[in-house]
C-alpha cells in the first residue's frame, strides 16, 4: 500500500511537464489531487484523465502570482477535501535573453510566477498545515539555483530567490 493513498496532494504548474507527470505518478499511488495551472482546458484533459481512472481531481484555472486566486483555491481545497497534506510548489516558467533585451515586464513576470507563487501558496496552507500539526510543502526550483549560465539571468536570478526562500522557511 502505497504511503501516498488518501493523501490531499496540491500541485502547482499542474498542466504541463514535471506537475502534469507529478499529477498523473501520484493518481497511480492513490493521492487525492487538487492541480493548479493557467491552462483551463488542459487542466480537464489531465482530470478526465484521472478520473476515468478512479482517481479523485480538481481543478483550479488561475495565476499563482494572484493572491486572491492563491487563497480562494485553497479554501476550496480544504472545503472539498477537509484538508491539504502536501504542496508541490512547481509552476514556473523562463524567458531566455540577455539582461539588456529583458523587458521589466518580462522580469516581474517571471519572478511573480517563480518566486512570488511559491511564496503565495505556502502562505496560503501553512496555517492549515499548523492546525493539523503537519504537512509537506515541496518547492520545486531548479539546479541553476546554484549555477547559471548565458542568457539566463533572469530565470536563473527567479529560481535562486525560490530556494533562498525555501531555506529560510525549512
Amino acid at each position: 500500500m502505497s504511503a501516498l493513498k488518501g493523501k490531499v496532494i496540491v500541485i502547482t504548474g499542474a498542466s504541463k511537464g514535471i506537475g502534469k507527470a507529478l499529477a498523473f505518478a501520484l493518481a497511480g499511488l492513490g493521492a487525492k489531487l487538487a492541480l493548479l495551472a493557467r491552462s483551463e482546458h488542459d487542466l480537464f484533459t489531465i482530470k478526465n484523465e484521472i478520473k476515468n481512472k478512479a482517481g479523485k481531481c480538481e481543478i483550479f484555472a488561475g495565476d499563482i502570482s494572484d493572491e486572491q486566486f492563491v487563497e480562494s483555491s485553497t479554501a476550496a481545497i480544504i472545503a472539498a477535501f477537509g484538508t491539504i497534506d502536501i504542496v508541490i510548489n512547481n509552476a514556473g516558467f523562463g524567458i531566455f535573453k540577455t539582461s539588456e533585451e529583458t523587458t521589466a515586464a518580462e522580469w516581474d513576470s517571471v519572478f511573480a510566477t517563480n518566486t512570488k507563487g511559491t511564496f503565495l501558496m505556502t502562505k496560503a496552507v501553512t496555517p492549515s498545515m499548523k492546525k493539523n500539526k503537519g504537512g509537506h510543502i515541496i518547492n520545486i526550483a531548479s539546479d541553476v539555483a546554484k549555477r547559471v549560465f548565458a542568457g539566463g539571468s533572469l530565470y536563473c536570478a527567479s529560481k535562486y530567490a525560490q530556494d533562498a526562500y525555501s531555506m529560510a522557511i525549512r
